[in-house]
This record gives C-alpha cells, structure tokens and sequence, in this order.
C-alpha cells in the first residue's frame, strides 16, 4: 500500500462504514427503521407495500437524514465535490 490514495480511499471507507454502523445502531435505539429493515420487509412483502408500512418518520430518515448525514461525512473529509 504505497500508493497514498489507496490508502485515503481506504481510510475513507472506514469512515463510511463506521458512521453508517453507528447511524444504524442509533436508529435501532430509538425505533426508526433501518435499511436492512425495510429491504427485508420489502423482500418479505414486495417494494411498495414495505414502503407504504414505513410512515413519514421512517421516511423522512432513510430517504433524507440517512443519506444527509453520510454525505456530510465524506464532505467533512473534504473528498467530495
């Protein structure tokens, strides 16, 4: 691993993973579904039904906090944009 950019996206990565990890936990904590909740639902039930049963808070975070929180992250490392 001479390479410094292997070894930044590696770092990077790590990050990633750890903040989702960490995003997931927390979301289980207090009640809000996560996506291997709703993917498993929507294997069980299909898409839209497993996307209707969600509600708006459920929604709201894995459509918008989610993804929101997990790009400022890697904004944050200033590797984006």
């Amino acid at each position: 691993m001479d390479d410094p950019l292997i070894l930044r996206v590696l770092i990077d990565g790590w990050i990633l993973l750890v903040a989702a990890i960490l995003l997931n936990f927390l979301a289980h904590r207090v009640g809000l579904s996560t996506w291997y909740d709703f993917l498993g639902r929507a294997m069980d039930s299909g898409f839209w039904a497993a996307l209707t049963a969600l509600g708006v808070l459920n929604l709201a975070f894995l459509f918008l906090l989610y993804p929101g929180v997990l790009g400022a992250v890697i904004r944050t490392l200033g590797r984006a944009g």
